[in-house]
């Protein structure tokens, strides 16, 4: 069935945000276990490559080496296969159905050039729009929002970006505005969990050394949760965008593993 989409339908911010914490919260340890390799692996790449605070106080365009690149370009290879693999596992639990852990690796690594070439692109033009003023950044990324459950639930292939556009159309100030939210919880988490690992390990925040065991840490942890949080907040996004254009919800979209 196929709604109206001049009827507007208030995509309802608040709901979105609280499903997706329900969502979370009901297989939150699925989630953290698969999120948790690339969030390690992007957090090394961080400490061991990206320019220090020595660094950019002696030369402020150090974000501009080649290394910052190379950081850049993998952290966004680790987060979009961490996405991956944790809308795969929300889908699931919308399904109600159990944790195919072997099926969300196998799913996610043959979908992995579209979804790690169409992430870097999306990454790049929002990164560039940022640059201009942080508004148009979010625009771009509201835009786009919706990109890779298109891609791994629909097979929509190259032409997802082209989906997510037409999926968001006219929902994409209320797509911002949950970007505000969220990113205020992502924002108190993120000085929680540094206040405790810099507490337990004294190496948190405003330690000297530029690489150390809690900069790691909380790095790994942040990005594990952030990671976790925003798949099933995309695929929520995802789920809520498809039921008012077209009236469906999980149970249209095929089982990959059937």
């Amino acid at each position: 069935m196929q709604i109206d989409p001049s009827a507007r339908i208030p995509l309802g911010v608040s709901q979105v945000i609280q499903m997706s914490f329900q969502r979370f919260f009901a297989r939150i340890g699925v989630y953290l276990m698969l999120a948790v390799g690339p969030a390690f692996l992007a957090a090394l790449l961080g400490a061991a490559l990206a320019p220090s605070a020595e660094d950019l106080s002696v030369n402020a365009f150090a974000f501009l080496s080649a290394s910052t690149i190379v950081v850049f370009l993998m952290q966004t290879v680790l987060g979009a296969i961490g996405t991956g693999l944790v809308i795969y596992a929300a889908a699931d639990t919308e399904r109600q159905a159990p944790a195919r852990i072997a099926g969300y690796f196998g799913a996610t690594l043959a979908n992995l050039v579209p979804l790690v070439v169409l992430s870097l692109v999306v990454s790049v033009i929002g990164v560039l729009a940022m640059f201009a003023l942080i508004v148009p950044g979010l625009w771009v990324f509201a835009v786009f929002s919706v990109m890779t459950p298109a891609l791994l639930l629909e097979a929509t292939g190259w032409g997802s970006m082209q989906r997510s556009q037409e999926m968001t159309q006219g929902y994409r100030w209320p797509i911002v505005g949950s970007f505000f939210q969220m990113g205020l919880i992502f924002l108190v988490i993120t000085v929680l969990i540094g206040l405790v690992v810099g507490l337990s390990t004294g190496s948190g925040f405003g330690a000297p050394p530029s690489v150390n065991l809690g900069s790691i840490l909380t790095e790994t942890l942040t990005t594990t949760l952030f990671s976790g949080l925003s798949a099933v907040f995309v695929l929520t996004l995802y789920l809520r965008l498809k039921e008012i254009r077209e009236g469906s919800g999980i149970s249209s979209v095929s089982d990959v593993f059937r």
